[in-house]
């Protein structure tokens, strides 16, 4: 090794401060490559505690991906379920303004019926209107729910939406069902 070193001296490929230098990083790379050597040997306890606090970070991490994977299918559940009641309600929406029968103008009779449990309602309706809801042949629906508006609907368009949102059918006999216990009753 002296002699390459003297050899590019008297070349004058390098000088004496360069040699220094390559001398003083060389030394440098042997002292971490020792300090690495002398770390690579792991003690038992260190490395047993490491093992655990690994143990212990996957856990957590796969508890925050089940909490977050619940969460998000919370998330999607009431997407969901917001979507059909949008849904539903924009059918039922078609079906009452296309098939919906307003109430006459200049009734005729008053038709009582019973909404919502014991609330008793009554409408003006012709008197062939009066004898196609007694034997089930109309019904009776609410398009809004906060206004005390009512439509008649034909039994087709009134069993369809039914089906799709029952809550806003108010009234619909079954077919020769006429003593209902207020139905059709005139006072």
């Amino acid at each position: 090794m002296e002699d390459l070193r003297s050899q590019l001296l008297k070349a004058g490929l390098v000088s004496e401060d360069q040699i220094k230098k390559a001398e003083k990083t060389r030394g440098k790379q042997r002292k971490q490559k020792k300090s690495k050597q002398a770390r690579a040997v792991p003690d038992p306890e260190q490395a047993r505690r490491q093992q655990e606090l690994d143990e212990a970070r996957a856990r957590d991490r796969e508890a925050q991906r089940q909490r977050h994977q619940a969460r998000e299918r919370q998330r999607l559940e009431k997407e969901a379920r917001e979507r059909a009641a949008r849904e539903r309600a924009e059918q039922a929406r078609g079906i009452i303004s296309g098939h919906g029968i307003a109430l006459p103008e200049t009734p005729e009779v008053s038709y009582n019926f019973q909404e919502s449990g014991a609330q008793v309602r009554s409408i003006g309706v012709t008197r062939a209107q009066q004898q196609r809801l007694s034997q089930g042949d109309m019904g009776i629906a609410r398009p809004h729910a906060n206004l005390e508006q009512y439509v008649l609907l034909e039994r087709k368009p009134a069993l369809d939406l039914q089906a799709v949102h029952p809550e806003k059918l108010v009234l619909l006999h079954e077919p020769g069902d006429e003593d209902d216990e207020f139905g059709g009753l005139m006072w």
